[in-house]
């Protein structure tokens, strides 16, 4: 059941980004992190320790982060591989506040360019991905309220070797 729950969570982000197509014929990645306001008036925090790679494997789906900061700025790529669906894979950046990441992730998906907010939050070996009611405004994919959101066990990567996965 919550395998289910996962993929139609996926899928209803998907097509909700796809509301809003965006035909051009070069992509664009947007870069404006301001958009992300932090979930207090936190500062961003230095992001040092979460350089590196993340993987949760729920069945026979796979979700895989690699990191790396520079102060406060985090970039990254991530690749969704699903068994039943297509996979996307991206670019990411956002800042770390506190213990929590706060992302954009710009991909593209059946023909149409997406950004989608990704917030995860920081413990030890792993980062946990929110979960929470999304909103659209333009082309991208947002948390409608930040303040509910909620980090389940179920989206926990936990760190893993780097090597073999540099999929550029």
């Amino acid at each position: 059941m919550q395998v289910l729950f996962v993929r139609l969570q996926i899928l209803l982000a998907i097509l909700l980004t796809g509301v809003s197509c965006n035909n051009e014929s070069t992509p664009r990645q947007v870069n404006d992190t301001s958009t992300l306001a932090p979930p207090t008036v936190e500062q961003p925090a230095a992001a040092e320790g979460i350089n590196g790679c993340y993987m949760r494997v729920n069945g026979r789906d796979t979700l895989f982060v690699q990191l790396a900061s520079s102060a406060e700025n985090v970039t990254g790529k991530i690749w969704f591989d699903n068994h039943q669906y297509d996979g996307s894979s991206g670019n990411l950046h956002g800042k770390l506040y506190n213990n929590t990441l706060r992302m954009l992730y710009n991909f593209e998906a059946e023909g149409a360019k997406n950004v989608m907010e990704l917030i995860f939050k920081v413990e030890d070996q792993s980062i946990i991905r929110a979960e929470g009611e999304m909103g659209v405004k333009d082309d991208t994919t947002y948390f409608a309220d930040p303040s509910r959101i909620s980090f389940p066990d179920s989206g926990r990567l936990t760190r893993v070797s780097c090597s073999g996965w540099n999929k550029n």
